[in-house]
Formats: structure tokens, C-alpha cells, sequence
């Protein structure tokens, strides 16, 4: 008896506390590096777990964000090479587990770069190979609100039509004014014969390397701030909870305009070289956790784990009497 009332009290506090979830890696030409998500929705806590805010330090000691980028492992995030110069090399701050960029939580989590690894290719003015590596030595510890997106394997590609998610904390409205909390929105990825079609209008090539997401109408894009951060896209058409990291923020005209679509770094295209450098896999992807805010939903498989633990030592001593 007085081990049933202890399991039943333990369930009543997991429903008030947080859970510690598992889960396995498989989650000028008027351009403008990408940074907020323009028509999209305000994040959920912890909706994105990967999703890291990157500042750089001023002279005084102070730090401001300047681009967006993916958590892949425990030591290393895939962000965007045009968000960083060779002045970078110290003073990176790289925040986990953010919702708000200028009011960090009590589940944030800072970390410094120990050092950042342009793409050898990387053309600032085409924005080819727009890819970077960053790598900080002490590890992160993954949890409910900081968890890393998987990276996708060689059978997991993305083709015009299907739909995508990006997230990060630049403009909402394409106007120089951002807001701190992250946002997201859901993309359609768009051929990039009939990307560069659009483009050509003002005589830009969006290179081999990138996949353009948006709308032929505009209304919903990345924007200023968004640089760096993910495209994510579902492992398949039957199942859009199981998502890999297709595309890093790379380039666009403007915010949201009318067949300008933002550019994003293909992942897919630079397996060999974040493989080469952080010794990471691909795999099968990351589940995508329900809203946060649903209690039942985060605290269920507690629940039924202790419950379960009641019926077994019911059943225990039913078997010893």
C-alpha cells in the first residue's frame, strides 16, 4: 500500500514537472542574406529544439545576434558562411534552447565556438557552397527543450510541391524591424528551373547547390535575421512528423515578394564535407515534438510508465500471496 501511494504521488509530480525526453539522430543584385520569418507564426517553446541564435561579441564585452543555425551533434552547428568572416574566430556565443533572443530562460543554454569552418568554395557573390561548420568543445547535454535534427541520408530528397518548415528570429514584415521571439512557417519547395526562371528577371542565378521555398505569389518567406537557420523537410509524404534538415538560410530579393522565393543551402549537397569535418551520419531523421504547451502530451509516457510500475507490484504481490 504505502508503495502505490508513493508511485501515485510521483505521477502527480511529473504532471507538474518537466519531462527529459530520449530520441535518436537520424529531428549588388539587391540580394539580401536571409533573417525573419515574414507571414509566419509565433514558435511554440521548445517546438524547434534545434534551432540555435549565434551572437558575436562587441569590443565591451557585450554580445548582438547575428544569424541563426542547426544544432547536428553534440559538439557542432551547420549555420550559413556568409554570416561570418575570419574576425569571428573567437567570440562566437552559440545559444541553445532559445525562444526569445533577448531574454534568455532557464532552459538556455550557452556555448562558446571553438572555432568555425567555412566552406573552402564558398562564393560571397553568388553565395555558392553557403555552408558553415561551427564546433564548440564542451558538449551539450540533449533535453526536451535542446535536441539536435537529424541529417538527411542519401534516399531522402526533396522535390517541387512538397511542403517544409523554416524557423528563425529576423523581420516579420520585410521593414528592418524584428521581433525577439523565434517564428516559423511552412514553405513549398519550387523547381529550381522554375526559380531561376523567375530570377532571371533580375539577372540572378541561384546555383545548383540551393533549394528555392516560398510562393509563386509571395506573402511567406525567411527574411533579414533568418540567415543561417533551418529548412526542414518531412522524410516522406506519408509521414510530415518526421522531419530532416534539408536547407540552411542562404539568400534572397527582398522578403516575401511576388516569385522570389528565399534560397536555401542544400544540405544534401554537402553531406561528404559536414561528414569529412564533424564525423557525424546521416540518418533517418528527428521526430517532431508536439506543442510544448501540451501537458498530456509531454507528460503522458510518464504517466503511463508509473502506472504501469503500480499494476506490476500489483500483480507481484497477487503472485506471492
Amino acid at each position: 500500500m504505502l508503495l502505490e501511494l508513493a508511485c501515485i504521488l510521483l505521477v502527480t509530480n511529473l504532471v507538474a514537472a518537466k519531462e527529459v525526453l530520449t530520441f535518436e539522430v537520424t529531428g549588388e543584385h539587391n540580394l539580401t542574406d536571409h533573417g525573419r520569418i515574414v507571414g509566419g507564426s509565433a514558435s511554440s517553446e521548445a517546438q524547434w529544439p534545434w534551432q540555435v541564435a549565434i551572437y558575436k561579441s562587441r569590443s565591451q564585452g557585450s554580445y548582438y545576434f547575428v544569424c541563426g543555425g542547426s544544432l547536428i551533434g553534440n559538439n557542432y552547428v551547420l549555420s550559413a558562411a556568409h554570416c561570418f568572416t575570419e574576425s569571428d574566430i573567437t567570440g562566437l556565443l552559440l545559444r541553445f534552447g532559445v525562444h526569445d533572443i533577448t531574454n534568455p530562460s532557464e532552459h538556455t543554454v550557452d556555448r562558446y565556438a571553438s572555432t568555425y569552418r567555412n566552406h573552402e568554395d564558398y562564393d560571397g557573390n553568388t553565395f555558392e557552397a553557403d555552408i558553415s561548420l561551427l564546433y564548440f568543445t564542451d558538449s551539450i547535454t540533449y533535453n526536451y527543450y535542446v535536441q539536435p535534427i537529424g541529417l538527411p541520408a542519401s534516399t531522402i530528397t526533396v522535390s517541387g510541391g512538397e511542403t517544409c518548415v523554416v524557423s528563425g528570429f529576423g523581420e516579420t514584415m520585410g521593414t528592418g524591424t524584428s521581433l525577439a521571439q523565434m517564428r516559423y512557417a511552412n514553405v513549398d519547395i519550387i523547381d529550381l528551373t522554375t526559380c531561376n526562371s523567375w530570377y532571371s528577371a533580375i539577372s540572378v542565378t541561384v546555383t545548383n547547390d540551393h533549394i528555392c521555398a516560398g510562393y509563386e505569389t509571395g506573402g511567406i518567406d525567411s527574411c533579414q535575421g533568418d540567415s543561417g537557420g533551418p529548412l526542414i523537410c518531412p522524410v516522406s509524404t506519408s509521414n510530415d512528423s518526421l522531419y530532416v534538415l534539408q536547407g540552411i538560410t542562404s539568400f534572397g530579393d527582398g522578403c516575401a515578394q511576388a516569385r522570389r522565393p528565399g534560397a536555401y543551402t542544400s544540405v544534401q549537397s554537402y553531406i561528404a564535407w559536414i561528414i569529412r569535418y564533424s564525423g557525424l551520419e546521416t540518418g533517418e531523421g528527428i521526430e517532431l515534438i508536439p506543442d510544448p504547451g501540451n501537458s498530456a502530451m509531454r507528460h503522458g509516457a510518464a504517466i503511463y510508465s508509473w502506472l504501469w510500475l503500480i499494476l506490476l507490484h500489483r500483480f507481484v504481490q497477487h503472485i506471492v500471496k
